[in-house]
């Protein structure tokens, strides 16, 4: 039961809105870094994970999502630091 409300309150996180910047800062602290800028934003760890941000000033955080997960960031933990 417990990891079903987790992925509850991850859900319920990812489907805010967050502020740019407050995102890059989240990244910086999971060791993500800024490595190029076209239509998008990519920031890369040093394992070679890779998180691609839209260009827009608020993000949601489903639209980030699956790149969190496929690096292996701890949802919850990324979304409260976006706060």
């Amino acid at each position: 039961m417990k990891s079903l409300l987790g992925i509850g309150t991850s859900m319920n996180l990812a489907c805010k809105e967050y502020h740019r910047t407050k995102i890059i800062k989240a990244l910086n602290k999971f060791n993500f870094y800024f490595k190029t800028e076209s239509k998008h934003t990519k920031y890369q760890n040093d394992k070679g994970d890779v998180v691609i941000l839209p260009k827009h000033n608020t993000i949601k955080g489903i639209t980030i999502l699956k790149h969190l997960v496929k690096a292996g960031i701890d949802i919850e933990n990324f979304f409260n630091l976006c706060k």
